[in-house]
C-alpha cells in the first residue's frame, strides 16, 4: 500500500511537469531542501508527524522534475533539432547501433545513437546526440549485386540518406507511429536507400554488459525458439520473452490489435509472471 500511494503521488508529479515548465535550479534546491528535513525529522521524535507529508512532496517534486526533463529539456545538439532533408539530397549520419538490427531480405532496421552529422555536400559539420529510428533498403534500381552489410550491436558506422519526422496518425483512432517513437527517446527516422550508403567504421562501441551478456543471451533465447518452434508460435515467444516482433505476421498483429491485447508481444514483468 505505501508503494500504491507513493506511485499515485509520482504520477502526479508528472502529469503536473507535463503540463508546465518549472526552474530546475529551485526544483534542485527545494528537492535536497525536502531530503535534509525528512533525514533530520528522523532524529526527532517531535517531528516524525512531518515525515509523511514530507516524503509525498518529494515524491511530487521527483514525478515534477523528471517530467520537465522527458518533455521540455532538449541539448542544443539534438539531432531533434535538424530540419528534414530534401528528397533530393542526402546528408551523412555517424552513429553507433544500440540494439539488435532486425534483419530482413530487402532491408535492415535498427535504433542508432548518433555521435556526427554531416551537411548535404559535406559544408558542415556537427558533434550530436539523441537516437534514430534507421532503415536500410536495398536499391531494386541498381543492377550491381551489393550485398547485405552485417551489422550487429556495438557498430560505429556511416550512413549516407535522409532524415525526417516520424510520421504521426493520419486518421482518427489509427496509431501514432511518431509518439510511440517519442515515448522511447526516438525522435526522428532515417531512411538510407542502397547498401553501398552504408559503412561499418568500427566494432564493440557498446558497454560491456550489453556485448557479453545481454545481447549474447538475447541471441541464445531467440536461438533456442527457432530450434524448437516454427510459425506464429515461434514469432509469438518472441515477442512475449525478447520484444522481438518481425516475425509476427501482419494477420496475427492485427487480431492482437482488435483484442487490445497488443501490449503482451513486449518484454515486461508481467509477462515473466505469465510464463
Amino acid at each position: 500500500m505505501p508503494a500504491f500511494i507513493f506511485s499515485l503521488f509520482f504520477i502526479i508529479g508528472i502529469l503536473i511537469g507535463s503540463q508546465y515548465i518549472f526552474n530546475t535550479a529551485v526544483l534542485t534546491g527545494v528537492l535536497i531542501m525536502a531530503m535534509l528535513i525528512i533525514v533530520f525529522s528522523y532524529k526527532k521524535d517531535s517531528y516524525q508527524k512531518f515525515i509523511f507529508p514530507l516524503s509525498c512532496l518529494l515524491v511530487i517534486l521527483s514525478g515534477i522534475f523528471k517530467s520537465n526533463i522527458d518533455f521540455f529539456y532538449t541539448p542544443d545538439n539534438s539531432i531533434s533539432l535538424f530540419p528534414d532533408t530534401d528528397r533530393k539530397s542526402s546528408i551523412t549520419l555517424t552513429g553507433v547501433i544500440t540494439g539488435l538490427p532486425d534483419t530482413d531480405t530487402g532491408k535492415i532496421r535498427f535504433v542508432l545513437e548518433c555521435w556526427k552529422f554531416i551537411s548535404a555536400g559535406g559544408s558542415d559539420t556537427f558533434n550530436v546526440t539523441g537516437d534514430v529510428m534507421t532503415e536500410v533498403r536495398k536499391n531494386i534500381f541498381d543492377k550491381r549485386r551489393i550485398p547485405q552489410p552485417r551489422l550487429e550491436a556495438g557498430d560505429l558506422i556511416s550512413m549516407k540518406g535522409r532524415l525526417s519526422d516520424a510520421p504521426g496518425k493520419r486518421n482518427p483512432g489509427e496509431f501514432d507511429y511518431g509518439k510511440y517513437l517519442r515515448t522511447n527517446n526516438i525522435y526522428k527516422t532515417f531512411y538510407a536507400g542502397g547498401y553501398e550508403n552504408v559503412s561499418v567504421i568500427s566494432k564493440n562501441e557498446i558497454g560491456p554488459v550489453y556485448r557479453y551478456a545481454v545481447f549474447p543471451l538475447k541471441i541464445f533465447v531467440l536461438k533456442t525458439i527457432n530450434e524448437n518452434y516454427s510459425g506464429d508460435e515461434a514469432a509469438f515467444l518472441k515477442g512475449l520473452i525478447t520484444g522481438e516482433r518481425s516475425d509476427i505476421s501482419e494477420e496475427m498483429k492485427e487480431s492482437f490489435v482488435n483484442a487490445g491485447v497488443m501490449h503482451l508481444i513486449a518484454v515486461s514483468g508481467l509477462n515473466v509472471a505469465y510464463i
